[in-house]
């Protein structure tokens, strides 16, 4: 059945309220005249999808139910896009502001940059972006919303393909496109925000290419393999996941199909390989400062074990328990775990058919969603699960933990009846949690973002070594053993452990005469502080007390003692 032309002057009254929304005139008008309109919607498209058993999906319901994801998905995804946040956090975010602008400026192709390896595609969509906004961290947060809405429709598709129902594959792509974990990417301007546009595909080929074996699949397998290492470090135990489902099916089926992925794998991935050869220094800069982060803390094997399964406890817990506590986690709001409640129900249920199907063994291939939804995606914290759960590092789990509730979602539909009623009672629970995650974004995450603490401007002084106001003193300390450190001026007072400030050289800004007290083993200590351009040396005006035993950052029994003065 056609869809009327009236209900396409309807969508275009939709996407000019969401416009509205977005722009924040009359925000509550627009939010209640857009929810209003999402509900005909949803109403036109249960109406119109009933279909004789085997009878494709008709074009019409699918381009309706796209147009409520598209209009919900640029309203969340680009609000108070130029004001939330205000500013970068931290010196390494500066840095990559930088990167944008030499993108933009130089018109040359990176292949990964100098500053902690970063790899090269989040910039360089930037930096296309930057010729139209002139401001990098915005183009910056452009990408990232782009690629969340990118993101919501790849999602709506493969629950499409997944559940054969356009209202599950829409309630689907609702969840994954109002979801505060993608948004906290996208304004904290991470790598991380444009993982999904390459898991997404990634798992929906493979899924084909197991199920159908056709050679087709297998070359997008290996092509969205490769593309993953331009986009994020943590990315590459992804691959490692799909060779054993690779080489398990050459196994099975004694096929030579998985040579084509790892042929187009290889071919796509010559670029950095070859860079790797050239500036193997660079390539390894992160992980080899990890290793050095293990021999300085002085961790044992057992100790680094004992760690790496702390990694996959906080990991879960942070997915449907709590969510981070590390000083440093800037991309999350303190303590929330990773979905709203609502959310985090589906998934849990969408998980429990999962393995009730593998113990039937209805469906094998719900062990890919298993495993690849609880790999160790905070790997580089090997040795460190102080630093877990971390979101930004768990983005890969993401899309399958999406698809999960997708499947709750089905069960629950197609399972119970009358549908209008139960599609009724799963757009309640819908708006429930958009309520949530709204909440979480705009105004739980501003309250615990900290604006204070490096102004975008002033960090890229630093960074171009260009002369900083006089009246500002910045510590820069090296100690790989310091343990804590305390700042304090008559604007605030900072704390920070070793592990997120000393080791990774993050600089803070503070007055002149400004207080500090530092926990340190009772080894030789050396506070450097620049002042312009000029580095000095913190010798005197120190005053230190008798050591005592402290919990270090690392979960260790250290005697420190506590040194305190003035810049």
């Amino acid at each position: 059945m056609k869809i009327a032309h009236r209900n396409y002057l309807i969508i275009g009254l939709l996407l000019s309220i969401q416009i509205i929304f977005v722009r924040g005139f009359v925000w509550h008008t627009a939010s209640i005249l857009a929810t209003g309109a999402n509900l005909f919607f949803v109403y036109r498209l249960l109406k119109n999808e009933t279909k004789p058993r085997g009878e494709k999906i008709s074009k019409h319901v699918i381009f309706l139910g796209l147009c409520i994801l598209l209009s919900v998905a640029l309203a969340f995804h680009f609000f108070q896009i130029k004001t939330m946040p205000h500013d970068l956090y931290g010196f390494d975010a500066a840095r990559d502001v930088n990167q944008v602008k030499q993108v933009a400026e130089n018109r040359t192709v990176y292949i990964l940059f100098q500053n902690f390896s970063k790899e090269p595609l989040y910039y360089h969509l930037a930096a296309l972006i930057y010729p139209l906004t002139h401001d990098a961290f915005l183009a910056l947060k452009i990408v990232g919303a782009l690629a969340g809405v990118a993101g919501s429709i790849l999602m709506f598709y493969w629950a499409l393909k997944e559940f054969q129902h356009v209202f599950v594959a829409l309630v689907t792509g609702l969840l994954f496109a109002m979801s505060s974990w993608q948004l906290l990417m996208e304004r904290y301007v991470v790598r991380p925000s444009l993982i999904p546009l390459v898991v997404i595909p990634l798992g929906y080929f493979l899924l084909k290419a197991i199920r159908y074996k056709r050679e087709k699949d297998f070359f997008w397998v290996g092509i969205f393999t490769a593309a993953g290492f331009y986009i994020y470090t943590t990315y590459s135990i992804v691959p490692v996941i799909v060779g054993i489902f690779l080489a398990a099916y050459a196994l099975r089926y004694k096929s030579r199909h998985a040579l084509i992925t790892f042929a187009v794998t290889f071919i796509f991935l010559a670029p950095m390989l070859s860079f790797i050869a050239q500036k193997p220094d660079v390539y390894f800069q992160r992980m080899l400062q990890r290793r050095e982060e293990v021999q300085a803390a002085r961790l044992t094997f057992t100790d680094q074990l004992s760690s790496f399964g702390k990694n996959y406890q906080h990991s879960v817990q942070g997915l449907f328990v709590k969510g981070a506590t590390f000083p440093t986690m800037e991309n999350t709001s303190p303590g929330q775990k990773a979905f709203d409640t609502i959310t985090t129900l589906l998934i849990l249920a969408g998980m429990s058919t999962g393995l009730w199907g593998i113990s039937k063994l209805r469906n094998a291939l719900s062990f890919l969603f298993i495993a690849m939804a609880l790999i160790p995606t905070s790997s580089m914290s090997i040795g460190f699960d102080i630093e877990t759960p971390n979101f930004q590092r768990m983005i890969i789990a993401f899309p399958f933990l999406m698809l999960f509730a997708g499947n709750a979602i089905s069960v629950i539909y197609n399972g119970v009846k009358p549908k209008f009623i139960i599609a009724a009672l799963l757009m309640v629970a819908l708006t429930l949690s958009a309520q949530a995650n709204f909440k979480r974004m705009f105004v739980d995450y501003p309250n615990s973002y900290p604006f204070d603490n490096l102004p975008v401007f002033t960090a890229m002084q630093f960074e171009h070594n260009k002369d900083i106001e006089s009246a500002v003193l910045v510590l820069f300390y090296i100690d790989p053993e310091v343990v804590n450190i305390y700042m304090s001026d008559s604007r605030r007072v900072w704390y920070a452990p070793s592990s997120g400030v000393a080791l990774y050289g993050s600089p803070a800004y503070f007055s002149e005469g400004a207080t500090f007290a530092v926990e340190h083993p009772q080894t030789p200590l050396t506070l450097f502080y620049m002042k312009g351009e000029d580095t000095h040396t913190i010798t005197e005006g120190r005053s230190c007390y008798e050591p005592y035993k402290l919990q270090s950052p690392y979960g260790m029994q250290v005697h420190v003692m506590r040194c305190s003065g003035k810049l």
